[in-house]
């Protein structure tokens, strides 16, 4: 009966013994290491994509090796986080421990989502032994909108038949994004029925110019007028924006500037000269004259066209560069230059004539 009670107890103890083998962990040695990788080493988030990408992913892998470098194979390491979410310690659930393979690796996964830090530590524990890897996230910015710039040459306005050039290449994208279409609006005051009417090519005042290359025009005018240059631009790769294709809506581009700009005959009206003041003397003679030259007058743009003299002698106006006034009388006369430029604009200059007796 004894025998029989310690043949029980003998098995009962096997059977603990062996329960207690199977189930206590195998820790790394605590004189090893716990090196740690990530791959990929960042996770990059992007919410404004499509489709939208608001979580990522990384493998954690941890190899175990002891003090001369020799991998560790059946060792349990137990993973956790500051951020984010480990694959073997789902939300609301304990953490589960993992045993090296026969190469001495154990792996995790890490999964990070907008709002988590930017930086996530991941520890391997094994025993005494710790080891941490630091995964970075990012996150990308909304897209920022082009910004339109318009240079015109030459500046304010232009002369009849100039060439006139709209540069766009100081445009740019803040999020240094290439501009994928420029588009070109040119709006002219010669022939406007309503100034409200919008700019829908083709009408005589209107023109669209678009294309992914079109950073800049060049025009010519033969008639005066006020234009209303716009510039639209769009760092969006989808649109077709071509040259030969319809026309894009303003609701595909992002960024615009307006520009006013003249058309003109002359820029600004002609200089007058009627020379210096002179002093003269009948000396008993009935009549002296007076020589009298606008040669200093000028206009760079449309030049001189006409000039017409006024002696303030009575005999009315004289036309000519230079002209002769004839003066019977002592007295101090204000003779009147009036000269005209090639667009019509005029100017007057005065000169005083003294005859004395």
């Amino acid at each position: 009966m004894v025998r029989s009670r310690s043949i029980a107890t003998l098995s009962a103890l096997s059977l603990v013994a062996a329960l207690g083998c199977v189930s206590s962990p195998l820790f790394a040695p605590s004189d090893g290491q716990i090196l740690l990788s990530a791959n990929p080493a960042a996770i990059v988030l992007d919410e404004f994509a499509d489709p939208p990408v608001t979580t990522g992913s990384t493998v954690v892998s941890a190899l175990i090796i002891d003090v001369n470098g020799i991998p560790q194979a059946g060792v349990t390491v137990v993973f956790t986080t500051n951020g984010g979410e480990l694959a073997s310690a789902p939300a609301g659930q304990a953490i589960m421990s993992m045993d090296t393979d026969d190469n001495g690796f154990v792996s995790d996964t890490l999964t990070l989502q907008l709002g988590d830090p930017t930086t996530v530590t991941v520890t391997a524990r094994s025993g005494a032994l710790t080891g941490t890897i630091a995964v970075e996230k990012s996150e990308v910015p909304p897209n920022q909108l082009p910004l339109a710039f318009i240079s015109i040459t030459p500046a304010n306005s232009a002369l009849l038949n100039e060439t006139v050039i709209y540069d766009g290449t100081p445009s740019n994208d803040p999020d240094g994004d290439p501009i994928t279409c420029y588009q070109w609006t040119i709006e002219s005051s010669t022939s406007i029925p309503s100034p409200d009417l919008p700019c829908i090519p083709p009408n005589s005042r209107c023109e669209v110019a678009q294309g992914p290359g079109t950073s800049f025009l060049t025009r010519s005018y033969t008639a005066e007028q006020m234009i209303a240059v716009t510039l639209r631009v769009s760092d969006d790769p989808s649109i077709a924006c071509s040259s030969g294709g319809p026309v894009e809506s303003i609701a595909a581009f992002g960024g615009a500037v307006v520009e006013a700009y003249d058309v003109v005959c002359d820029r600004s009206a002609p200089i007058a000269g009627a020379g210096a003041n002179q002093t003269v003397s009948l000396g008993g003679n009935a009549m002296v004259t007076v020589p009298l030259s606008g040669a200093t007058s000028f206009d760079p743009e449309s030049g001189i066209t006409s000039y017409d003299w006024d002696c303030a002698n009575g005999s009315g106006i004289m036309n000519g560069v230079s002209v002769l006034c004839d003066y019977t009388v002592a007295g101090t006369y204000q003779v009147f230059l009036t000269v005209t430029n090639g667009c019509g604009m005029t100017a007057t200059d005065t000169v005083i004539v003294t005859v004395n007796p």
